[in-house]
């Protein structure tokens, strides 16, 4: 289960897709005592899938560094 993307694109690797859903996982420790330490918590791992140009549905999957969210106007 993820988050419905639709409305965002996503950059990665320096190609740019349009996203559908995404889902996420964690590092070792659970997320809440990140959160409690830090005052946030991010996740480590993103999995995106995505259109590709051809219009192709494709997953994407690494850290959450590698990817930047651009959200679509009209």
């Amino acid at each position: 289960m993820g988050i419905d993307m639709r409305g965002f694109k996503v950059v990665y690797k320096e190609r740019v897709y349009n996203a559908l859903n995404m889902d996420w996982r964690w590092g070792e420790r659970p997320p809440e005592a990140e959160a409690e330490e830090k005052g946030i918590a991010k996740p480590k791992f993103l999995t995106v899938v995505t259109l590709n140009e051809d219009g192709e549905v494709i997953l994407l999957h690494d850290e959450a560094c590698m990817f930047q969210f651009l959200r679509i106007t009209n």
